[in-house]
Order: C-alpha cells, then structure tokens, then sequence
C-alpha cells in the first residue's frame, strides 16, 4: 500500500472530501467538475491505495485502517 506522500495535491483533497462523508456530486459542484471525473478519481484513489470503497478511504484518511495506522490525514 501506498502512502500519503505519494498522493498528488487533489488526491488528498478528494481524499479529504470524500473521509467528510461528501457524495460524488457535492465533490464535483465544490472542485468545479463533472461527478464523472470525481468518480475516477475516487475509482483511481481505490486502486493506487488498494483499498475496497469509499469507507476504507475515509478510514484510511483517518488513519483507522490496521495496516496503515502510521497516517492521519486530518
């Protein structure tokens, strides 16, 4: 599993949003984008930190994940 230095600017911003519970489009009208591109980048978040779904994101933020307690992103 990747870390947090590894995520760009807007990973951890999306990541961030998306750990406060904000849904694809709230995300997108806030970032100025389209709900697609949002969901790539969740999608592509998943993928680069091996992780299920949007709640082992949000607990990978907040450094709630067993196997990567060693990050807090708050």
């Amino acid at each position: 599993m990747l870390g947090p230095d590894s995520l760009t600017a807007r990973e951890r911003q999306v990541l961030r949003l998306v750990a406060l519970g904000l849904c694809n489009a709230d995300i997108a009208r806030m970032l100025g984008v389209s709900r697609r591109t949002v969901y790539n980048w969740v999608s592509a978040l998943q993928e680069k930190l091996g992780l299920e779904n949007r709640v082992e994101l949000a607990l990978y933020y907040l450094g709630l994940l067993p196997h990567c307690r060693g990050w807090r992103g708050v």
